[in-house]
């Protein structure tokens, strides 16, 4: 048996030292450079965090529910989301950055639905700004703190004019007009 002999030496880097190792490569950012929350931090608080916010966003301002379908499955989504109103429409920062799914299906779409207050809205025009464009959008107090964390972006969201849908009823099974076949005794 002949033994394999290591083509790196003993540093781990290949003959010639780091020098002529290959570059890492890393994807591309889709999201304006800034803290962004790490992404594991997105499937827990998917998993964890939204469950518990959920029952309370639609009532509790400043936390609201963005309605969404998701562009893939068309499978209807409601994400707990920070939102101030402003002139026309609604603000929403962007601590994930702009590549979520909820953010990415309502730029699918071109809108959704909003929930905040126990009001629900028709929502349009979905753009991403970055932070210095939507400094000028931030109510007055809450400039500073936003300034601190410097998120990768936010959303703007404006007001349909059209009405909302009416929402579906959910339909019940209905029982089989068949006789149920009985046991034999």
């Amino acid at each position: 048996m002949t033994a394999r002999r290591n083509r790196r030496g003993s540093s781990g880097f290949p003959p010639g030292g780091p020098k002529t190792a290959l570059p890492v490569r890393r994807p591309p950012l889709l999201y304006a450079p800034g803290v962004q929350v790490p992404r594991f931090m997105r499937r827990v608080n998917r998993v964890f965090t939204n469950r518990l916010a959920t029952p309370l966003a639609g009532f509790l301002p400043p936390l609201a529910l963005v309605h969404h379908v998701g562009r893939k499955t068309g499978r209807r989504h409601r994400t707990p989301v920070l939102a101030f109103p402003v002139e026309g429409g609604t603000l929403t920062p962007l601590p994930y950055g702009i590549d979520t799914d909820w953010l990415l299906n309502l730029r699918a779409a071109g809108g959704g639905e909003l929930e905040s207050g126990g009001r629900r809205a028709a929502v349009e025009n979905p753009r991403v700004l970055d932070a210095e464009e939507a400094m000028e959008l931030v109510p007055g107090l809450l400039r500073p703190p936003l300034r601190l964390l410097s998120l990768p972006g936010f959303l703007v969201l404006d007001r349909a004019e059209r009405p909302l849908r009416p929402r579906a009823k959910k339909r019940r099974a209905r029982a089989s007009k068949r006789p149920r076949p009985t046991r034999a005794q």
